[in-house]
């Protein structure tokens, strides 16, 4: 599952809203 196209996108958008606050 870590492989997974769609988890590592939404890994790296959640890293980009973290580096936000």
């Amino acid at each position: 599952m870590l492989t997974d196209p769609h988890m590592y996108i939404y890994i790296c958008v959640c890293a980009q809203l973290y580096k936000g606050l």
